[in-house]
């Protein structure tokens, strides 16, 4: 376990502590903080996973507040540092979540943070894509948190493989993909791709973000 102790907690609510940096299997630099009293994950210029706070997430679980009551099982794939568990914890509901991510050493740390609080999730160090095609179970919520840096990379944006994340989904299940929007060209090719898996969907915005929210 990464050690805190009470100074570096009460220190961390005024600014970001650096716990830990090291550099991961796909990540060649990977920095721990604690802030705010919560874990905080980033890489040179991003941040991966921010507690509860993590605003997409926020965003995108509370347009499914009532759906997520009665959900049993969600699937995150770019799990990063489980900020998925922490926004659900925050709205007090306790779901099975599975956590996806392709660096080992983002895995292992998540695991290590969360694994005794949060018996009901499960990490797998595996890439999505791969995922996808080895398993099937069926998941109330999907979830796409993908990033090199802060770029979503090819593959996440292809038909195929929304098309195997759709296959994931129950009937009457959603999808959540989040996105960030580099240049406006991209954007909309992306956007034709996705309404032609997804045609029911919804977008919520957040500075450079955009979030898609479809009904399967």
């Amino acid at each position: 376990m990464y050690k805190v102790s009470k100074l570096q907690r009460a220190l961390s609510y005024l600014v970001p502590i650096k716990i830990w940096k090291g550099s991961g299997t796909h990540n060649p630099v990977l920095e721990l903080f604690i802030s705010g009293g919560q874990w905080q994950l980033a890489t040179e210029d991003a941040i991966y996973s921010d507690g509860n706070r993590y605003r997409p997430l926020r965003i995108a679980f509370h347009e499914l507040r009532q759906h997520l009551s009665d959900s049993s099982s969600i699937l995150v794939l770019g799990g990063g540092l489980g900020s998925a568990l922490k926004v659900l914890e925050r709205m007090q509901l306790n779901p099975y979540v599975t956590l996806v991510d392709i660096d080992e050493t983002i895995t292992a740390m998540a695991r290590k943070l969360y694994s005794a609080h949060h018996p009901r999730a499960r990490f797998e160090t595996r890439d999505a894509a791969v995922f996808l095609t080895a398993v099937n179970d069926m998941y109330d919520l999907v979830v796409i948190d993908i990033f090199n840096s802060r770029v979503v990379p090819p593959f996440a944006c292809t038909p195929e493989f929304l098309t195997a994340c759709r296959s994931r989904v129950e009937p009457g299940g959603h999808l959540v993909m989040n996105y960030i929007v580099e240049g406006q060209k991209e954007w909309e090719t992306f956007r034709e791709v996705f309404r032609g898996i997804f045609p029911i969907y919804r977008i919520e915005e957040s500075g450079a973000n955009r979030i898609l929210i479809a009904t399967v």
